[in-house]
């Protein structure tokens, strides 16, 4: 009987410790909520941008945007990849810099190379 009462308290004293770190946790989750969202809607902002970029890079004539990968923070463009032919790097660099949101484009694309991938 004395065993079993001890285990019942053991036991009420772990869940209320849990109940307690659960409770602690929850609290803490909140608080940092707002950072998280905030960042969240930022990475969508981003997001947003680089497909509005690539939107208009796929429907710019003359520029064969399949391999080029478009990267977006803050407003600030990334463009890494190849292109067929030299002219085509600028075109690539004004064109992403029409599209909306954008407030920077660093221009990393090159010429493929004569039969390379």
């Amino acid at each position: 009987m004395r065993l079993h009462k001890g285990l019942t308290t053991l036991a009420a004293g772990a869940l209320f410790f849990a109940c307690n770190v659960y409770a602690q946790d929850s609290m803490g989750s909140a608080a940092a909520s707002p950072m998280s969202s905030s960042k969240m809607v930022m990475k969508a902002a981003d997001r947003q941008t680089a497909r509005d970029v690539r939107r208009v890079l796929t429907r710019t004539k003359g520029l064969p945007a399949i391999d080029i990968r478009v990267f977006a923070k803050s407003g600030a463009v990334t463009l890494v990849g190849t292109v067929p032919d030299s002219s085509q790097i600028d075109l690539a660099g004004t064109t992403a810099a029409s599209a909306p949101n954008v407030k920077s484009v660093r221009n990393l694309l090159t010429v493929r190379v004569a039969g390379g991938h």
